[in-house]
């Protein structure tokens, strides 16, 4: 989840198997996140539906909160919907697969929706990715995080409070139909972006708080049924372009239906209807909306499009099939003489389509799979650059020089002439013929900076060396830094952490590092490495290119935040680093016909490919560059461009594709065609 860790636990008092949430560790000293998390709780445990995941209650998990819910399957609207596409594109849409299936589907939501509308919950982040279907046709709306109650006031001083302050229950015994409150006031600012780009409404992009209504919810169904119609996502494109769609009201034109066919009129006006600019001018309630879908899905009028008399007509005759019947009765003999002519030559050939889109759909999954793994790493070092760059901003404005022995360490041949010399040092095989000490971090400082003007931010950052050791560990399990110490060298030691390297490069020069190694070469500067530069201006966590590292240990791939003074001062940039070797062997795939897996930018350049992997470039400052991208081919990419999942054909080559939703890049994965598909 975007606050928390869902895992599958086991309920030891009833015997059953539930899923936990925690809030991420990184994130607990944030009032205002720990009670929008609570308030998720709150909201989830007092919405009694069907269609609504059960929250069970909350949890106590030291002093972390967490509460506890049913535990569901992995397989989501989105995935479901990629699964459509492909077999739309293969002509295998089977009944389960097909238009009426995903409107049944649909509908499931919409009531969910109305349900907690006359709750007075608004939900503001609905997207397939936030549907989870079970195995049988059920259907269940989870990631209450940032739902709005009406009537509880978005109160901006709410952050000074502690979290869990007058946290009661809300909802009396007697009164079940009492609607939802809540009993933490939410933490949401005037101006802040709250939702998907993808789905959003623009009262929603342009952060008018005061908008947010039922319509706003109605606004994000309306873009989901236009997206189970055509498969493709309703918005494309980078996340800033996909905003400024939003704040404006547009979705892509919808033309067509997935099969091809032309979109009926009735149905391309219950998406305009819904998606108006203007929340005004959709329908009243999500109810009437709904209402119209199921009209449509019956085949009946909708309020929306009145039927022309030739329709109305044929409605007519219908509820009288014996006066039909033998016209009818006509035209089934001649269609299945025809038919019959033509069915020897065409079953040979369905046969052959059937295997080989079956043998594409699931290589597909299997991308998609992969690339929601990758995808995850990405999310996990975004939560974990964004506690470290609060962590540094917290101690630049509110922290105390630490007197004393220096904290930190320098690196090789600087130690006489700029502090402590670095213990502990030892040979890592993950970090290659680098030798690296996990007992503290390093710093340095360009030769031209003298020491007296960076002595005070080394002093006052002293507490970073064990909340730089937490981000490594915390990259590989969540309640590592709980472990004892053996272990945790024993996890360390072993390159288990996603996570290579941890970092602080300062406005003034100076850098912190962890862990600890050694050598750097002469004139290293960390304002002139491609990731500084790169972040430096930027608001938000930035994913940047691949780079070498300046002691030859990896080719890095940077995840960086700038950091400000609450004036918007800059400070420095803070960043956590995976090696590209990690990614890479994640990149990978055990199937017949593999050649290569690369991640692609939003420009349409392979940045990581695992031809790069075991890339050493060694100690140096190496121009100070990231690493060289290869242009993808251009009807790939002009593939990647239309649809977030699919896959192009060239030549004897087969490249599978899939959108990384955390980063805004592409995973490629390349296949011998004649391998998966046959001659």
């Amino acid at each position: 989840g975007g606050m928390g860790l869902v895992v599958a636990a086991r309920d030891r008092r009833l015997q059953r198997t539930v899923a936990l949430k925690v809030l991420h560790g990184a994130l607990q000293e944030e009032p205002a996140v720990v009670r929008r998390f609570l308030v998720e709780a709150q909201v989830g445990a007092q919405l009694e539906h069907p269609n609504i995941v059960p929250v069970y209650g909350m949890e106590e998990d030291g002093e972390a909160p967490a509460f506890t819910m049913r535990l569901l399957g992995r397989r989501t609207l989105k995935s479901f919907l990629v699964d459509c596409r492909e077999r739309e594109k293969t002509r295998r849409v089977d009944e389960d697969h097909a238009l009426p299936s995903r409107l049944e589907r649909f509908l499931k939501v919409c009531d969910a929706i109305a349900y907690a509308h006359s709750q007075g919950v608004i939900h503001r982040d609905l997207k397939p990715g936030n549907v989870i279907l079970g195995e049988h046709h059920q259907v269940y709306l989870v990631d209450w995080g940032v739902a709005k109650v009406l009537g509880e006031e978005e109160d901006l001083a709410a952050a000074s409070r502690p979290p869990g302050e007058g946290l009661r229950p809300t909802l009396p015994d007697h009164a079940a139909d009492a609607g939802v409150s809540v009993s933490v006031a939410g933490e949401t600012q005037h101006g802040e972006l709250i939702g998907t780009p993808t789905y959003m409404p623009p009262e929603q992009a342009s952060g008018r708080l005061e908008q947010h209504g039922p319509a706003s919810d109605q606004f994000a169904l309306g873009m989901m049924l236009q997206e189970l119609c055509t498969l493709v996502a309703p918005r494309e494109g980078d996340l800033m372009s996909q905003i400024f769609e939003a704040t404006r009201g547009e979705r892509a034109p919808f033309d067509a239906m997935a099969d091809g066919k032309k979109r009926p009129a009735a149905l391309a006006a219950i998406v305009a209807r819904a998606t108006a600019a203007d929340p005004e001018a959709r329908y009243p309630s999500v109810e009437a909306f709904a209402d119209d879908v199921r009209r449509f899905a019956r085949g009946e009028e909708v309020s929306v499009h009145p039927d022309p008399w030739t329709t109305r007509v044929w409605r007519r005759l219908s509820r009288r099939p014996a006066v039909v019947l033998g016209a009818v009765s006509a035209v089934l003999i001649v269609a299945l003489v025809a038919a019959v002519a033509s069915l020897a030559s065409s079953l040979r050939t369905q046969e052959r389509a059937a295997a080989q889109s079956e043998r594409l759909a699931e290589l597909t999954s299997a991308v998609v799979r992969r690339s929601e793994g990758i995808d995850a790493r990405f999310a996990r070092a975004r939560e974990l650059v964004e506690g470290l760059a609060v962590a540094v901003e917290g101690l630049w404005t509110h922290g105390a020089p630490v007197e004393g022995e220096l904290a930190y360490g320098v690196a090789g041949r600087l130690v006489d002439a700029r502090g402590p010399p670095l213990r502990g040092l030892h040979d890592v095989d993950h970090y290659g013929d680098v030798p690296v000490t996990y007992e503290s971090g390093l710093y340095l400082y360009p030769p031209d900076v003298p020491f007296a003007s960076v002595e005070r931010t080394i002093r006052v950052m002293a507490p970073l060396n064990r909340h730089f050791r937490q981000v490594l560990l915390r990259s590989a399990e969540e309640d590592a830094p709980s472990w004892s110490r053996p272990r945790q060298a024993a996890l360390l030691d072993a390159g288990e952490t996603p996570l290579h390297v941890t970092y602080v490069g300062f406005e003034s020069g100076l850098l912190l590092n962890y862990p600890g190694y050694e050598p750097f070469p002469d004139g290293y500067d960390p304002r002139r490495r491609p990731w500084y530069r790169e972040s430096r201006d930027t608001w938000g966590v930035h994913f940047g290119r691949p780079y070498p590292d300046a002691s030859g240990s990896a080719i890095l791939v940077p995840t960086n935040r700038a950091l400000r003074t609450p004036e918007g001062d800059r400070i420095g940039v803070a960043g956590a680093d995976m090696a590209l070797d990690d990614l890479a062997d994640e990149m990978r795939f055990d199937l017949p016909g593999w050649q290569r897996s690369t991640i692609v930018d939003e420009a349409g350049a392979q940045i990581i490919d695992t031809e790069q992997e075991g890339l050493r470039l060694g100690v140096g400052l190496h121009d100070d560059a990231p690493i060289e991208a290869r242009p993808l081919a251009p009807e790939v990419w002009e593939a990647i461009q239309r649809e977030s999942t699919g896959w192009v054909r060239r030549d004897d080559e087969l490249v599978v594709f899939d959108r990384l939703e955390e980063v805004g890049w592409t995973f490629t994965a390349r296949f011998d065609a004649r391998a998966v598909l046959g001659r």
